[in-house]
């Protein structure tokens, strides 16, 4: 039986003991004006709020990095009661009917009817070409009802035109277009107990940024709105950023293209996978440029080892500049789970997107057989032999040779430093052997006794 089935007619309000998001809503003592004044970013003027809906379905958030969200702190706006948003996720459907109408523009972009809407509508006058909006969706309905009639959406019209698009589409952000099939780069799995994130919500996206291109010094009318779609049951909100409104000069997203790394079904990795010493070029689009403008690029998450550099290729239009990522692992960057954020700036304003790297990072080894072993030898008293090792493992190994036997490194031989070691003359038997390492371990090869004749 699924979870809708189990909740119609029915309330179910998710309890958590340890909640990382804080939650204040208008029906507690937040004013329209706190609202404004949390969201009101650089180069924006904000007049004539009004807000529709339930007083317990908007307010503000603090805490939302610790619950797994980007945004740490702003407004909450959803289709149920905003209290419930804070985790962990113990239930797959947490709801909060509220007998509110839904909304004719949402119905429009839903195709379905919708219920419990939250409006937040204003006038707004911006100092550049340039409105947006920070924000990240979340919902209930992920993942069972993706695809079906439960297209809970949300939309930010300004002056009637909806801008919270898919980066780089035409397609309204929903349910049904970020999920964990359709543009799942974008997307965030949180299913009942497996503690992928700390919210309350199965799901939700990456944070994204909604710009639209307006007259500056002109009044527009800004209307966000959020609603249940086809029925009035299992939660979805938008979180907003605070300061997350803005009228300066910012892109609408970063998207890296890891279409090249797709398996044989078409099906682009979540997560890009290397090793020391790897390589990686990664096409990068920034969407939303104002025009004339050239973003930033920057990258972080990795060890100072590695690198990460951009520089331009191709556009796809003025609006629409194209970067090539080339990502070197070091040598010394330990096995482990890396995010890398990826950012594009303009000005004091950026957006960024995170790309999973995974650096699987195997000591070194030496096989025993021929060819891979400093081998013992004999050479003719006064010369010299050369020593050769051959080890396998992540890239990034490097070598030490010394005197003695293995293991002994009381008597390291000064420069030997390279897979094949000349030694001095040799004029009664001595010992050698290397240590090859690597950012991973160590390992040590057999001893190789050098016998003059």
């Amino acid at each position: 039986m699924g979870k809708r089935t189990l909740l119609l007619g029915a309330l179910l309000i998710l309890a958590a003991s340890a909640n990382a998001v804080t939650t204040k809503d208008m029906a507690s003592g937040v004013s329209a004006a706190d609202i404004v004044k949390t969201l009101a970013g650089a180069g924006i003027t904000i007049t004539n709020v009004k807000v529709t809906g339930s007083p317990s379905a908007i307010g503000t958030f603090t805490g939302g990095n610790a619950d797994g969200i980007s945004i740490d702190t702003g407004v909450i706006m959803s289709s149920g009661k905003i209290e419930t948003a804070a985790g962990p996720n113990t239930s797959s459907g947490t709801s909060g009917a509220l007998g509110q109408p839904g909304d004719a523009g949402l119905d429009a972009i839903a195709n379905f009817p919708t219920h419990d809407a939250i409006i937040l509508e204003f006038d707004a006058v911006t100092t550049t070409s340039t409105f947006s909006i920070r924000y990240v969706f979340a919902s209930e309905e992920y993942t069972e009802y993706v695809g079906t009639k439960f297209n809970d959406v949300f939309a930010f019209f300004v002056d009637g035109a909806n801008i919270a698009l898919v980066p780089g589409t035409s397609q309204p952000v929903a349910v049904n277009t970020i999920n964990n099939i359709q543009n799942k780069g974008l997307y965030h799995d949180n299913p009942p107990g497996s503690d992928n994130f700390g919210t309350s919500f199965d799901g939700f996206t990456s944070e994204l940024t909604a710009v639209a291109f307006v007259s500056a010094g002109s009044s527009h009318h800004i209307r966000l709105a959020i609603a249940d779609a086809s029925d009035s049951i299992l939660d979805s909100a938008v979180y907003l950023a605070a300061g997350g409104i803005s009228g300066s000069g910012i892109a609408s997203a970063v998207v890296p293209d890891l279409s090249k790394f797709a398996d044989q079904n078409g099906n682009a990795p979540i997560a890009l996978f290397a090793s020391n010493l790897d390589e990686l070029d990664i096409p990068v689009t920034v969407f939303g440029v104002p025009e004339g403008v050239k973003p930033v690029m920057s990258a972080s998450g990795l060890p100072d080892d590695s690198t990460i550099t951009f520089t331009s290729t191709k556009p796809l239009d003025a609006q629409t500049p194209t970067f090539n990522m080339h990502i070197k692992i070091g040598p010394d960057t330990m096995s482990g789970f890396y995010p890398i954020v990826i950012r594009a700036g303009i000005g004091d304003a950026e957006v960024f997107s995170t790309l999973p790297i995974v650096i699987d990072c195997q000591p070194p080894f030496i096989l025993g057989t021929p060819g891979h072993q400093p081998g013992s030898t004999t050479v003719t008293s006064g010369q010299k032999a050369t020593l050769t090792v051959s080890s396998s493992g992540t890239g990034g190994a490097r070598y030490q040779w010394y005197l003695g036997h293995s293991g002994n490194t009381n008597f390291p031989v000064s420069g030997a430093t390279a897979t094949t070691l000349l030694t001095p003359a040799i004029s009664a038997p001595t010992e050698f052997w290397v240590r090859v390492f690597n950012a991973c371990g160590t390992t040590d090869s057999a001893t190789a006794l050098i016998t003059p004749r």
